[in-house]
């Protein structure tokens, strides 16, 4: 997740509407999820939706988690199948 989640507000701004326009901000209404995670990526993607509700954008972490993973499948995708 470090790797995929900027740092600042303004990149992940930018990153959600990357996301957003790669989707032609056609994202659907999905049903909320839970997922577990590593400490380490919750201590990265705990506090983004207070972060982002502070800066004044709030609901919009969802598309900042998504586009993060978005690049990070993408990224998987270009190296090819799992080995065994």
């Amino acid at each position: 997740m470090s790797e995929y989640l900027p740092e600042t507000i303004e990149e992940q701004l930018e990153l959600a509407e990357e996301f957003l326009l790669s989707r032609e901000t056609d994202v659907g209404t999905g049903k909320q999820a839970t997922h577990r995670v590593s400490p380490e990526v919750y201590s990265i993607a705990a506090p983004l939706a207070n972060e982002l509700r502070e800066a004044g954008h709030a609901r919009i972490a969802v598309h900042v988690y998504s586009g993060a993973l978005d690049r990070f499948l993408r990224d998987l995708a270009t190296e090819g199948p799992l080995g065994k």
